[in-house]
């Protein structure tokens, strides 16, 4: 058995299955980096990205360099991940049912590279909204943080540090595993929110000074561990 040899291809969930639509079959396949087949259709991408118009206006080639083909259509190869497919394609789609809405964090990273390298219309700023939503800040600030330091977002990033307030920064050096956008960034970004948090404590700790008289004993006893 060869350990190195990629897997064998597989169909995509829905909705990109073979079966997800039929009564408007796809009519085209995306191949990913590790071998998953995304079920799309040409005019969908042809309307989202530049590079998808093009590729379909080329005429198709023949003899030994034709382009793959599974189940009568044609197959275009991709270096994305399946991960980062799914991500990208499902905010390519009109947003008609839930069934293409972004639920978590997982190749958003990878996502918003490859819309800007396919110039898909639209979907970074799709990406960039979904990275506010309050749930996502409150459950992942650090990623939505590595994620907006990584392509520049900094507004984004301020959010997500403020977000971040609420857990102790020394809890990310505890788990076994960083956060997988920490690979992305480098070591000023996470010196930076550590320096963010760091600042926000003394001044809390200076307000509560001022104003001990009128905060309750408790509160100044917890301070006075930190």
């Amino acid at each position: 058995m060869d350990l190195d040899a990629p897997p064998a291809p597989r169909d995509a969930a829905a909705p990109f299955s073979p079966t997800s639509n039929e009564q408007n079959p796809p009519d085209l396949i995306l191949q990913t980096s590790d071998n998953v087949r995304f079920y799309v259709h040409w005019a969908i991408l042809r309307f989202a990205s530049p590079f998808f118009n093009d590729l379909s206006a080329l005429p198709a080639p023949t003899g030994p360099d034709a382009n793959p083909t599974h189940e009568g259509k044609p197959v275009v190869c991709i270096p994305e991940s399946s991960i980062v497919a799914d991500k990208l394609l499902r905010l390519c789609y009109p947003q008609f049912s839930d069934a293409f809405k972004v639920a978590d964090l997982e190749g958003v990273d990878g996502a918003y590279e490859a819309a800007r390298k396919y110039m898909v219309a639209g979907v970074t700023a799709q990406l960039e909204s979904f990275l506010v939503e309050p749930e996502i800040l409150k459950q992942h600030a650090r990623r939505v943080y590595a994620i907006a330091c990584h392509y520049g977002l900094e507004d984004i990033a301020k959010k997500a540090a403020i977000a971040s307030l609420p857990e102790p920064i020394e809890d990310v050096f505890e788990e076994e595993l960083p956060p997988p956008e920490y690979s992305s960034i480098s070591g000023m970004h996470i010196w930076r929110l550590q320096a963010f948090h760091r600042r926000c404590t003394r001044k809390l700790e200076s307000c509560l000074y001022k104003h001990r008289s009128a905060v309750p004993a408790h509160i100044l006893a917890t301070s006075d561990s930190v």
